[in-house]
């Protein structure tokens, strides 16, 4: 037993060694295009979501180029033939016919493509401006595109009702300047958004004459900032999200009524593009100029997303776009102005859907509780249980938001408990299978006692597991001075983590190995039942190299534990009632506190009577 927990210690302390990251699925690689300094915009075709267009400019020289992969993002190709070698700022594919693609540039105003890009026709007439920002299909009448542009005109936007063959103002009622973004109400086309560098603006007559409000209600400290991202969620097209150069996301659930801040884990609030999961509109991507952010809260917290983001620089995430599909994302980057590409992030091979929905993922954490000095990781090993009847794709582990550690989690072989795979990647775990994991917290600040509920959950899940204390949470404390650290595992006669009792007024009994990976220190190990109050009574002894007690068994025994000792002991469970199988909450905790009584170690079994 003691060589075992020793073994499962050491791992525990160098489980941190990490391999190179290689590219593959649920992690970003980029694979171009060469030759484009800024990808302003991203658009994937609605029916096959390995298509992708990409357009770019370079300031110079000054040149726009269009580039398509068909591969996902494997590869691409310029599309450029009839294009002016203006900055391209917006690519929009008509939902109806995939084929159809338009343009917006900086000096050449708006192009049309019927051959996927093959050749590109100007379609200006009517156009006063040349200068064009966005771009927007109206998802019922694909004939009527809105254009902004950047005319510093009142009339800064426009509207064709036959494909782009002309063009007529419709910006009466918006500020003089800047068109940065528009979105058309996919329920209601009649209702058009128009995101300004003076703010954000309603039409519900589809940009007839004097429609456009202003409906900037809300939005704090400047009360009209510059809109440079639109995103709709196509299920209840009353929630509004709006990314703003300057000061993060904010959302509207009354269709621009009035507004909320929704910037809490945003690192940088100049977002430069927003889009939401066609599947799941409480899954929002944002491009910012600190990188790439996903939130599955309808906004409401936001993590940074996934392995492989270029540096944390200026400018660095321009726009974002993701598959109908709802597996597939792409960002595209402008690093310092002077390099761009797009990274691509798949969930499901080929951009396939996700799977059917699975249960919450079952999970357990060994050991239960870590107790560490500042700067100093603490490791325990996680087991993932998927019992659905589909794979679970994706799945992740996360800690809280807000809690002061930094984490990672990565794959381990499940025989052997070494790291495989790539630190914080994912990968699917078939129906019915598990996946073995090492996890760590490493705190930034000294921690109390603190059960930390950790965040388990797959793309397609129904909802995250519930935190089961001393099953699937980890107890953790820190302390700047070097405090024990008391590693323990439990062992039952029938090695199945439970205690069974062979009667309602039976005994029974299990082993508990230590080891101390922190500082020397008096230590009390007591056992009990946690939060519910079980009909049995509980005694510990240590236990000698012969597995016989060392005095008599007691409600606890104190032992000095120095670094690096490796006791063992025996608890005693004495049945004084029924106890029903029932292993989330029936348990018996063992726990080794100091003489602060601060817990600095513990585990757990669950237990029944028979």
């Amino acid at each position: 037993m003691n060589r075992y927990i020793s073994r499962v210690a050491l791992a525990l302390v160098l489980a941190l060694s990490t391999s190179p990251a290689q590219a593959g699925l649920n992690q970003w690689t980029t694979n171009g295009p060469n030759d484009a300094a800024i990808i302003n915009s991203i658009a994937v075709d609605p029916v096959n979501p390995l298509t992708v267009y990409a357009a770019s400019s370079k300031t110079t020289p000054l040149d726009g180029k269009v580039f398509k992969s068909t591969n996902g993002g494997g590869s691409w190709n310029p599309m450029t033939t009839g294009l002016p070698g203006s900055s391209v700022d917006i690519i929009v594919i008509d939902p109806a016919n995939p084929n159809i693609l338009y343009v917006g540039t900086f000096g050449g105003g708006v192009l049309k493509s019927t051959n996927g890009g093959g050749n590109w026709q100007p379609m200006n007439t009517g156009l006063a401006s040349q200068a064009i920002l966005a771009l927007a299909i109206d998802p019922l009448n694909t004939n009527i595109i809105f254009a902004g542009t950047a005319s510093g005109q009142a009339n800064a936007v426009f509207r064709s009702t036959n494909g782009g063959g002309n063009w007529s103002p419709v910006g009466t009622g918006l500020p003089n300047g800047i068109t940065n973004a528009i979105a058309i109400d996919p329920a209601n086309p009649q209702v058009v958004y128009a995101g300004t560098q003076s703010g954000f603006f309603k039409s519900t007559n589809g940009g007839g004459s004097g429609s456009w409000v202003e409906m900037d209600n809300g939005f704090t400290p400047d009360p009209s900032p510059g809109i440079l991202a639109i995103a709709i969620n196509p299920q209840n097209t009353n929630i509004v999200y709006v990314g703003t150069g300057g000061f993060g996301v904010w959302k509207s659930v009354n269709g621009g009524g009035n507004w909320t801040a929704m910037n809490n884990g945003l690192t940088d609030f100049l977002v430069n593009g927003l889009v939401l999961d066609p599947q799941r509109p409480n899954v929002l991507y944002a491009a910012t100029s600190g990188g790439f952010f996903r939130s599955i809260d309808g906004g409401a917290s936001w993590t940074k997303f996934g392995v492989g983001q270029p540096p944390n620089v200026p400018n660095v995430a321009r726009s974002v776009a993701i598959s109908q599909t709802g597996t597939c994302v792409h960002f595209g980057t402008n690093v310092n102005g002077a390099t761009g590409q797009v990274f691509d992030y798949s969930m499901v091979a080929t951009c396939g859907p996700l799977p059917p929905a699975v249960p919450p993922l079952v999970a357990s954490v060994l050991p239960s509780s870590r107790s560490v000095q500042v700067g100093t990781p603490a490791t325990a090993f996680v087991t993932i249980i998927n019992s659905g009847t589909s794979t679970a794709v994706a799945p992740w582990i996360a800690k809280p938001p807000g809690f002061p550690a930094d984490f990672s989690f990565q794959t381990t072989n499940p025989a052997t408990n070494q790291p495989i795979g790539t630190p914080n990647v994912p990968v699917d775990i078939p129906a019915g299978q598990l996946q073995t994991y090492v996890i760590s917290l490493d705190p930034t600040t000294a921690i109390a006692p603190s059960d930390v509920a950790l965040i388990y959950q797959a793309e397609n899940t129904t909802a995250p597991t519930t935190p089961l204390p001393g099953v699937n949470t980890l107890l953790l404390s820190s302390s700047f001075s070097p405090i024990p650290d008391i590693v323990a595992l439990a062992a039952t006669l029938t090695n199945d983590g439970t205690v069974r009792i062979p009667g309602s007024s039976a005994a029974n009994a299990f082993a508990v190995a230590s080891v101390n990976v922190g500082a020397g220190a008096n230590i009390t190990v007591s056992a009990d039942t946690g939060a519910v109050n079980l009909p049995l009574a509980l005694f510990v002894c240590q236990t000698g190299a012969s597995g016989n007690c060392v005095g008599s068994p007691q409600p606890s025994v104190t032992v000095q534990i120095a670094a690096n000792a490796t006791p063992t002991l025996t608890i005693f469970a004495n049945a004084q009632g029924t106890i029903v199988f029932d292993p989330a909450t029936h348990r018996i905790f063992v726990r080794f506190k100091d003489a602060g009584g601060v817990t600095r170690g513990s585990t757990s079994v669950a237990v029944t009577t028979q």
